[in-house]
């Protein structure tokens, strides 16, 4: 957390995966590779109800369990709010409701959360979230995997980082 406030307050824009009760160790493993592929500075899995870092998640991260710098937590909330204290924009991603992922202010530091198969993030977690936001998907396709949802907005922020203009 630490760290994390420096580079706050160096003006840089972290992002940390924060995994709401993602029980599927491969997705774990593949949104770990997506945070490493991305450039994610933490991933953050709660002690209970999630996946564990065991050899499914460890072979489908690729290595990147190994590389990526994670905690886990005891309080998913309490993790936010620390983050939130430090500077970071909670962005709850959603089946429906909020606003277009599009609409996401990405100036900024974030800490994005993603919620469990088939259920999403809990409602809890939604209300202490800055902003919940939806990836707009064609009709008659009922949602994204969580871990192609992680990569898509990880995908659109780091595209948005690295067009960014430097300050004069």
């Amino acid at each position: 957390l630490e760290e994390l406030r420096a580079e706050v307050e160096a003006g840089e824009l972290p992002s940390v995966v924060l995994l709401d009760q993602v029980q599927d160790p491969r997705n774990l493993g593949a949104i770990a590779r997506s945070c490493a592929a991305f450039g994610v500075q933490a991933l953050v899995i709660p002690k209970d109800r999630s996946a564990d870092i065991g050899p499914a998640a460890l072979k489908t991260s690729a290595g990147a369990l190994h590389r990526l710098p994670f905690a886990r937590v005891t309080n998913l909330k309490r993790a936010m709010d620390d983050l939130q204290k430090i500077g970071f924009w909670s962005v709850g991603l959603a089946l429906e409701g909020g606003q277009p992922i599009s609409e996401v202010d990405l100036q900024r530091p974030i800490a994005w959360i993603v919620g469990s198969e088939g259920h999403g993030i809990r409602s809890g977690t939604a209300k202490s979230c800055d902003f919940i936001g939806y990836i707009p998907i064609s009709s008659g396709v009922e949602s994204l995997n969580a871990s192609v949802a992680a990569s898509i907005v990880l995908y659109e922020r780091s595209r948005f980082l690295s067009s960014r203009k430097p300050l004069d």
